[in-house]
């Protein structure tokens, strides 16, 4: 019959069904990566944070061991009140710690460098 080297035989006749698996399988994915992570007070258990990644996955400081999130890529929603403005003697100096607070029961839920408004570094 001679040599079959350089020759592709399918023998499924329809590829259709395997290309269809693979594109779901990425399309499942691609789902669970842009997933957003809903966060909820520990105290009265309200809604506070809706993030575009899981906390797990944020850097966090090693100062007090809070996670990082950068509010232009990872916030997608913020439910939450203003709270109280901290100064905490640092190692390095005195740092700024405007707080923000759930809305239903006032816990201190997360904080920023600046107030609400200002941008960050």
């Amino acid at each position: 019959c001679g040599s079959a080297e350089g020759i592709r035989i399918s023998y499924d006749k329809d590829d259709s069904a395997a290309k269809r698996q693979e594109k779901e399988k990425n399309t499942a994915r691609e789902a669970a990566n842009t997933a957003l992570s809903k966060y909820h007070c520990k105290i009265c258990g309200a809604f506070v944070i809706k993030l575009g990644k899981p906390l797990e996955k944020l850097k966090c400081r090693q100062t007090d061991g809070s996670f990082i999130a950068d509010e232009k890529k990872h916030v997608a929603e913020l439910s939450v009140c203003r709270g109280e403005v901290k100064k905490i003697q640092r190692e390095k100096g005195v740092e700024q710690q405007c707080r923000l607070n759930c809305e239903q029961c006032g816990a201190v839920v997360a904080y920023r460098p600046v107030p609400v408004g200002e941008e960050t570094k």
